[in-house]
This record gives structure tokens, sequence and C-alpha cells, in this order.
């Protein structure tokens, strides 16, 4: 399936709005000129053919040639497939891969043995702790891999209990290896958050306009403003300072409606999941769309 969404600024308000446009079955092969074909179909029947500003999508190459080449668009690679690539490059490096296949081997063992789950369960109880089934990493979830690890975190003494009680059923069980529990000693910059190092970076930055934006009166106090916290919304700036920057405050209504990532769709996906189950297998296409359209836009 294919779902489309679009984004855009309330004026009265200045807060970004989103809406499902649509999401259609793509029967036909899902090559750039069909996939094209079928965006420039939703947007003609809503009328914002003229009014694209730019077109995020994941980085499949048929996506991107549809968007750059048979619409004309300017593309933006999604944020978050773009870091999740990085992330999962990094997690190919040796070391980590060892630690992460002998977790995967761990998880799988307890998930495959009942009587192995048991145990697990049971030792839980004794520890106090509410029993909690180990999730296994599945690439295709990205949250799931930290939540992978946090169930092994939280249950890696139990699994330790389990193994040395009965080691005819962990004959083959992944060790992991103890840490040092003397604690390393750390500075003052390993401690520091991104967040932090990027804020006192910040900090001593002045923006500076160019010799011909500073002869508009308006872009040179918008220059000359202060940078704003990570943390502060900049709608809400805008909206506070519409009308200190009137003419600036309509171009940022135009543009600050762009979207960083493709997951707005990839929720619309999940919701389908959830609507079209195992008791509900006879939906037809046409009352899924209608299901998903009304679902996505009403709140």
């Amino acid at each position: 399936m294919l779902a489309l969404t679009g984004h855009f600024i309330e004026e009265e308000e200045f807060n970004l709005k989103s809406l499902l446009l649509d999401c259609v079955p793509l029967l036909e092969s899902h090559t750039a000129k069909n996939i094209a074909e079928c965006i420039k179909q939703i947007c003609e029947e809503w009328g914002i053919s003229n009014k694209i500003l730019l077109a995020v999508s994941d980085n499949g190459a048929n996506i991107k040639c549809a968007i750059e080449r048979e619409l004309g668009w300017k593309h933006f690679s999604c944020y978050t497939h773009t870091l999740n690539l990085s992330v999962n490059d990094t997690l190919k490096e040796k070391n980590i891969e060892e630690l992460v296949s002998k977790i995967k081997g761990i998880v799988r063992h307890f998930k495959q043995s009942n009587f192995a789950w048991e145990k697990l369960k049971k030792f839980q109880v004794q520890a106090g702790a509410t029993p909690k089934r180990l999730l296994q990493e599945v690439p295709t979830r990205w949250n799931l891999y930290v939540l992978h690890d946090k169930t092994m975190c939280r249950a890696k003494g139990t699994t330790k209990q389990c193994n040395a009680q009965d080691s005819r059923h962990n004959a083959n069980l992944p060790q992991l290896q103890e840490e040092d529990p003397t604690p390393a000693p750390t500075t003052s910059s390993q401690t520091k958050s991104i967040w932090q190092d990027f804020e006192e970076k910040m900090q001593g930055i002045q923006p500076e306009g160019t010799a011909q934006s500073r002869a508009i009166v308006e872009v040179q106090r918008y220059y000359d403003d202060k940078i704003i916290a990570r943390t502060d919304c900049p709608l809400k700036w805008w909206r506070d300072h519409r009308s200190i920057y009137p003419n600036l405050y309509k171009i940022a209504a135009t543009k600050l409606n762009a979207m960083a990532s493709s997951v707005p769709c990839e929720r619309v996906f999940s919701a389908a999941g959830n609507i079209l189950n195992e008791r509900r297998t006879r939906l037809g296409t046409r009352k899924l769309q209608q299901l998903l359209f009304l679902q996505q836009n009403s709140l």
C-alpha cells in the first residue's frame, strides 16, 4: 500500500496540522512511474498539485526517483530512516555484534523452551520483580531493539540463576561476561550529554546578516534576535512575534510545515494492521481505506 499524508500550518493559530490524504493499494509493479502516477492522482483530487513544498520519504530508489524525476518535486530523505541506517552500521562493529548475537541466543532459548521460561518466571517472582518475557530484536521495528536490550538487562540475574540451577537444559545457552565492578573514572566531558554540548556551542553564536539583508529592517531585526532554546516551539515563537516580523511570518507559514521524517505514514500502516486483524479478514480494500481515513482524520 501507499500512504500519502499532508502537513500544513493553520494561519490563525499557527499550529501544524496533519491529514491522511489517502492510503491506496499498489496493484501494479512498484516502479517509479507507477508510484508517481498514484501520488499525482491523489494530489489532483485534493487540488494541491501546485502547493507541494517538498516530499519526505524513505531512501528507496523507486520512491526517490518518482518524486524527483517523475514529479519534479524537491525530495528530503527521512531523517529517522537515515539515522536508523547509521545505528545499524554501528551495531555491525565486531565487539557489539558478538554481544548482540549472544543476547539474541539467550532470548531465543527462553522463547523456544517452555521449561526454561517457567524457570525464569519463577526466579523473577522470587526476586520480587514482575515476570516479564524477553523481547527479541526485529530489524523492521526500530524501538524493539532498545526494548530487547532493556528486558535483557532486567532479567540478567535471573537468567544466570536459571543456567546455574539446571545446566542440562541450558547447555547451549550463551554466557555474558561479567563487567568489572569497579567503575572507570569519568571526566566531565564523558558524562556531558549531546544536548549540553549543543547548547554550549549555540550560546556563543550571534547571527550575522549580509550587507544586502541588513538593508531590510525587518530581516535585520530577525537576524539580530536571540536564538530560541532547543526545547521551545518555533511555531509558538512565530505566533508571538507575528506583529514584529509580519512579512517573515507569512513566509514561515508556507515553509515550516516541512516534516523531518516519514513517521506519519508509518503510523498509518500500523493502524491498518490493527484494523485488518484475524477477526476482520473479510474487509474489502475500499472499506479499509474509508476506516483509515476516518480514524486518522477524526482527531
